[in-house]
């Protein structure tokens, strides 16, 4: 039920452009386009918004904690997709740390 909660959330927090999928394990992957890291930390935003409003909620059996980790790729760019995932992993664990 967790999983579904936070994919709930994940989806509710983009736009209908982006794409949901689960990664692996707790793990979610999102798509989205985006002109820059303003964009996305916008979505990040909106994400940790919407997952205070879920844990706010009066009839909430758990609470939904994330971590999150993004980066840009750009399908010709300097960075292949494993060096974009690593980046994007290492970003999660700082934030990881954080929580």
């Amino acid at each position: 039920q967790a999983l579904v909660e936070t994919a709930n959330i994940l989806k509710k927090s983009i736009s209908r452009e982006g794409f949901i999928a689960r990664y692996g394990g707790d793990e979610f992957v999102a798509v989205v386009p985006a002109k820059g890291f303003s964009d996305i930390e916008h979505i990040v935003n909106e994400i940790q918004r919407n997952i205070a409003l879920y844990n706010n909620r009066d009839n909430s059996l758990f609470s939904v904690t994330l971590s999150v980790g993004y980066e840009i790729f750009e399908c010709c760019g300097a960075f292949s997709r494993t060096e974009v995932l690593s980046s994007i992993d290492r970003r999660m664990y700082k934030d990881k740390t954080r929580c």
